[in-house]
């Protein structure tokens, strides 16, 4: 019988949870996350039933073998846990963990994505990719999607960390793809890219993406999964949450506005006295 007693919930800038539960009346802690957030508390691992000292050699094991699923473009969730005493839960009790293993999701893209890509490229949009995804699961990813280019870069929230706001002016033009990001991270970039003249659209879905989509030029929410705070800060909301949709919706409007555009210079041309008047009112 497993009680959960308390609990350390996840979050975009812990990227990992911590669960308190009762089991065969003994308190344990159980943590589950992204490897560069959990690994780092482990001292012991579980071999053969068994807890051991995690050795270097177990460690560089373990992240070759995780890097093997990022590569595969599989995001990686690894486990740990260990005994506790007593109700109350902090950050300062997830150390000393024993590393349990990981396993390997594949969250593919949706079916369209990819041609949608393509259809933005051709119309002079370059998509990049922010996630808090591990940077070699999203470099496949974009990869596989089209949004890498040949000479297109790859950089880290840690890496944004260490650049200023000044030199993420210039790195921003050729970085396709920004992983483990925090909310913080997203404002920068678009503002980065605002600051280089560029219209920027930014999609999102959840309460902390509500800085970034307030910051971009056009704020798009998703419809189905984005929470109320991402909808109320959005300017338009993606009612299917298919990133397709969006470049349809630009190339639709696209072509409307070219039509207005012959539609009010044949009627000008056509009547001369409409030019006039124009011009009287001015």
């Amino acid at each position: 019988m497993h009680t959960r007693l308390n609990e350390l919930p996840f979050s975009s800038d812990r990227k990992m949870m911590t669960t308190l539960n009762y089991v065969n009346e003994q308190e344990y802690l159980y943590t589950k996350g992204a490897i560069d957030r959990v690994l780092p508390r482990c001292s012991k691992i579980l071999v053969d039933g068994k807890e051991v000292q995690l050795t270097e050699k177990y460690q560089k094991q373990i992240i070759k073998n995780a890097n093997s699923f990022s590569e595969g473009a599989l995001r990686v969730i690894v486990f740990a846990y260990k005994k506790h005493e007593g109700l109350l839960l902090s950050d300062e009790d997830e150390k000393d963990l024993v590393f349990i293993g990981a396993v390997g999701i594949i969250d593919p893209p949706r079916e369209g994505v990819a041609d949608a890509i393509k259809l933005a490229k051709k119309a002079g949009i370059k998509v990049v990719m922010i996630t808090g995804d591990h940077p070699l699961t999203a470099k496949v990813i974009a990869d596989q999607l089209g949004i890498l280019s040949p000479n297109g870069g790859v950089m880290t929230g840690d890496e944004l960390n260490q650049t200023t706001d000044e030199e993420l002016l210039e790195k921003v033009k050729s970085i396709d793809v920004f992983a483990r990001v925090n909310p913080n991270h997203k404002t920068r970039i678009v503002t980065a890219l605002q600051k280089n003249n560029l219209t920027v659209a930014m999609t999102g879905d959840g309460v902390n993406d509500s800085p970034s989509l307030r910051k971009a030029d056009v704020g798009i929410a998703m419809g189905q999964s984005g929470s109320d705070a991402a909808k109320e800060a959005a300017d338009v909301i993606l009612a299917d949450d298919n990133f397709s949709s969006i470049i349809n919706g630009v190339v639709e409007g696209r072509n409307a506005y070219q039509k207005i555009k012959r539609a009010t210079a044949f009627l000008l041309a056509a009547n001369p006295q409409v030019i006039a008047m124009f011009i009287v009112i001015l």
